[in-house]
């Protein structure tokens, strides 16, 4: 009985000295946040090739050139920023990404890839012609060209013509189309001046 009394004792002392123990998962890494810059990938020698396409109002389509290009050509340091030279769409502009934000050496956006289904880039045409804003629609898109099949964002500006005597839509729509590490995939736009739209759709391309 004095045995079973000490066993007991003993097994008692070594359960209060024992230290529990928890089992901690080991922590999942977080997932990757893209760059606004990884939608547009602005590297000197990038380069960008489209089919130039008009749509008439009966959806009859011409190609208007094949050699519509696209390119970063140089980086420089503006006020303590580096900024890159990308000729697009026969204008040239300066680039940075500002924490997931494309903007030029003005603060202007022209993506993001961080707030989504708000305007955020407004355009007025002066006087009493109208307006237009741009946001980043939050649902990417399956996007068709040349090149390939893309999943893109849709970088999407709503233009609103406030005159009266406007013969066409009072509300038109541009789309620019970026797709992650590739760049501009196809931009859709239009002129006030005619009903026509008109797309851009990349051939090929050049990233690194």
């Amino acid at each position: 009985m004095k045995n079973l009394i000490a066993l007991f004792s003993i097994i008692c002392l070594l359960a209060s000295c024992r230290k529990d123990v928890l089992e901690t998962p080991p922590a999942a890494n977080p997932p990757a946040v893209n760059s606004a810059n990884d939608y547009f990938k602005l590297t000197v020698g990038n380069y960008w090739v489209y089919d130039n396409v008009k749509i008439d109002t009966l959806n009859v389509e011409t190609i208007l050139s094949s050699t519509d290009s696209a390119y970063v050509s140089a980086d420089t340091v503006y006020r303590g920023n580096t900024y890159h030279e990308l000729f697009d769409f026969y204008y040239t502009v300066w680039l940075r990404d500002s924490s997931g934000f494309m903007v030029d050496t003005t603060g202007k956006i022209y993506f993001t890839n961080q707030v989504f289904d708000l305007p955020l880039a407004f355009n007025y045409f002066g006087g009493s012609l109208g307006y237009s804003e741009s946001m980043t629609v939050s649902s990417p898109v399956s996007v068709a060209v040349p090149a390939g099949t893309f999943n893109s964002y849709d970088w999407k500006t709503t233009a609103h013509c406030l005159q009266p005597s406007y013969p066409w839509a009072p509300i038109r729509y541009g789309h620019d189309y970026y797709s992650l590490g590739i760049g501009k995939v196809k931009q859709e736009y239009f002129y006030y001046s005619q009903p026509d739209r008109y797309e851009r759709r990349l051939t090929h391309y050049h990233v690194h």
